[in-house]
């Protein structure tokens, strides 16, 4: 593949390599998304919000940003647990931004408006504990006898 003035002369794919790194993935197969790419190939991460952690990626050159995330809440009126999908937020769509052209220059391509960056996304995401129940954590640290909570209790028990 020739380059000239930084733009790629040649842009057929070669081969892709689709990769998702999810949480749930078994981790021998999330280490191939940082294993080097070999010349004439193309490394196509689908990622979740693994792509907004420290996690670098090497060579990622383009990076596409949908914008959305699936999101666990708690409804406190009817108990249940459920899974939506919602719009991120400012921090988490400057963490996305900010996983292309680590390594070498890149682009980050969103696949929403301004408009929408600047009025319907919230700046900070909620905390994840003010989203789903706590009750399995504290049944979990009645189970390790933990009865009262502090750095030192907990940290103790561990």
């Amino acid at each position: 593949m020739g380059k000239k003035s930084g733009v790629e002369e040649n842009t057929s794919p070669g081969t892709f390599h689709v990769l998702p790194p999810y949480a749930m993935l078994h981790v021998k197969d999330q280490l191939h998304v940082v294993e080097e790419v070999r010349e004439g190939e193309r490394l196509v991460v689908v990622a979740t919000n693994v792509a907004e952690t420290s996690l670098t990626i090497p060579g990622i050159k383009y990076f596409v940003d949908t914008g959305r995330e699936k999101v666990k809440s708690y409804n406190s009126l009817n108990g249940m647990e459920i899974e939506e999908v919602q719009w991120i937020s400012n921090a988490s769509a400057a963490q996305r931004a900010g996983r292309a052209g680590r390594t070498e220059p890149g682009y980050c391509y969103h696949l929403y408006s301004s408009a929408a960056y600047s009025n319907i996304f919230p700046d900070f995401s909620l905390a994840e504990i003010s989203k789903v129940p706590v009750d399995g954590v504290v049944l979990y640290m009645k189970s390790m006898n933990i009865d009262k909570l502090g750095p030192k209790s907990l940290l103790a028990k561990l």
